[in-house]
């Protein structure tokens, strides 16, 4: 989520940037207030939650906002929480003493004009993507998934449909790309697929006035394309094509058969994925040409999903990753309550809580019985105590510490309420007495750490570890590393 700092004066110019943004990321991928403050909700404490959870911020400098104690307490927040700034000059203004301080050290940026803005988005949302050609299916699947697609393999297509749109979707791979290729691609899958895409009479009307059928030559498959692309389409049909290294543009005295060919530059570096319907033939740049304009509910959201696609599918093939991300949330949380006075030990066989009858008892159980054997091998990762002034027991518990990634908030609380994380609290409760869970949960755009007793989280309720009764400046220390690690991803 990017955070908008602006004057409220500055509103009818800063609404059209707006719309802009959110044609490329999708509105909630946004925070602009007051769009974001519903109701009587507290304002200012609005405005710290939202800069809390951004990516960035967008600060639209102008005479007006460098006047505007508000924006420059904005400023001020999203500095001190680390967050990037991206400082964009609406006017020919010069920041005043108070906002050099934050941007001395930050290039600034011109948008005196919507194309310029343009070119900055073309330069904050540019997707560098790596992807193999044996994974490649598996992302294009994910991909469509996020822009709300039910799919089905069919042979080398896909079938997608949502409410009443349905279509077919041709992967198509290339290791490297330049622009002569995008002719070259669309000839020769015109050609392959004519069946499939014209009805059977202008196939017919073609071939009676062209005289060839069998193996033609490049040029007659160009000029198949060129023809018969006016022609009524028979299926819809998307070629989906992936370049791991993108092309770099270069000016040719022939139609590339881009959707934007007359807004790149020369030598500039190519989007990565290229859309190119049959029912509108032309290549469509993701990242770059607003498909969303071209068709709002069939693209919605589709540069946003390509990351959120990207993310899924290194967490889906990467199982190391995983056996990484737990250690890593393990070695966090156990620094985590060493820095707020808790003594943290290994939890095992010789713990030191008065588990050790029950421990032995499984363990010979275990050696007769396989339920018992599950029971033995339910361990918790810590046990953690609190000890005062005098050596004395104050506080005691087991803790388990997980690391889960989820797409949405939704799926979280749907987990919780019937899914593995009850059935681990489930678990838990029911061999161990007190004992909490400790979970690092990846959301994609925002990572967030939910600490609570298993008997609580059985009963489908969990608190945030804002909500605990630790020490501020250590919850915010711990924050700021998980943001680092797992937000970066």
């Amino acid at each position: 989520m990017y955070f908008i700092s602006y004057s409220t004066k500055d509103n009818f110019i800063i609404s059209k940037y707006v719309e802009k943004l959110k044609t490329r990321i999708g509105q909630n991928n946004i925070w602009f207030a007051p769009e974001n403050i519903e109701g009587s909700e507290f304002y200012a404490k609005e405005i710290v939650k939202a800069i809390e959870k951004s990516k960035g911020v967008l600060l639209f400098l102008s005479k007006n906002s460098l006047n505007s104690p508000h924006v420059l307490r904005e400023l001020d927040l999203a500095v001190s929480k680390g967050k990037k700034i991206y400082p964009l000059r609406i006017e020919d203004v010069l920041p005043n003493e108070d906002f050099s301080y934050f941007l001395s050290t930050i290039q600034w940026i011109d948008i005196f004009s919507e194309n310029d803005f343009d070119k900055f988005l073309d330069d904050l949302f540019r997707i560098d993507i790596k992807i193999e050609e044996s994974e490649f299916k598996d992302f294009v699947i994910l991909h469509f998934e996020e822009m709300g697609y039910k799919v089905k393999i069919n042979g080398e297509f896909l079938e997608v449909r949502k409410d009443n749109i349905s279509f077919k979707v041709l992967p198509i791979y290339q290791e490297y790309m330049n622009v002569g290729q995008f002719k070259i691609i669309e000839a020769e899958n015109f050609w392959k697929y004519k069946d499939l895409i014209f009805k059977k009479d202008d196939l017919e009307e073609f071939f009676k006035e062209y005289k060839f059928k069998e193996n033609p030559t490049f040029k007659q498959k160009m000029l198949f394309a060129q023809i018969m692309k006016e022609k009524q389409k028979k299926e819809n049909i998307v070629f989906y094509l992936y370049s791991k290294n993108p092309a770099i543009f270069y000016k040719q005295n022939f139609d590339i058969g881009l959707l934007n060919e007359d807004k790149y530059k020369e030598k500039e570096l190519m989007p990565q994925i290229y859309l190119n319907s049959v029912y509108k033939p032309a290549w469509w740049g993701v990242g770059r040409d607003n498909l969303e304009t071209i068709s709002k509910e069939r693209y919605k959201n589709i540069t946003i999903s390509v990351l959120k696609a990207y993310k899924k599918l290194k967490y889906k093939t990467n199982k190391q990753r995983e056996s990484y991300n737990g250690r890593l949330a393990e070695s966090l949380c156990e620094v985590f309550f060493r820095n707020n006075g808790y003594l943290v030990q290994k939890f095992g066989i010789e713990n030191v809580l008065g588990n050790t009858l029950k421990l032995v008892n499984m363990h010979n159980k275990a050696l007769e019985n396989k339920e018992d054997l599950f029971k033995y091998m339910t361990l918790p990762d810590y046990l953690v105590m609190k000890i005062d002034d005098k050596n004395l027991l104050q506080n005691n518990f087991l803790l388990d510490v997980k690391f889960r990634h989820y797409y949405s908030k939704d799926d979280f609380y749907k987990d919780l309420e019937n899914g593995d994380i009850k059935k681990q609290a489930q678990k838990y409760s029911n061999f161990w007495g007190n004992i909490y869970l400790f979970i690092i949960v990846d959301f994609g755009d925002e990572v967030e750490v939910f600490f609570d007793k298993v008997d609580n989280i059985k009963n489908k309720k969990i608190k945030t570890l804002d909500e605990c009764e630790f020490k501020n400046e250590e919850v915010e220390k711990l924050k700021k590393y998980v943001k680092a690690i797992w937000e970066s991803v």
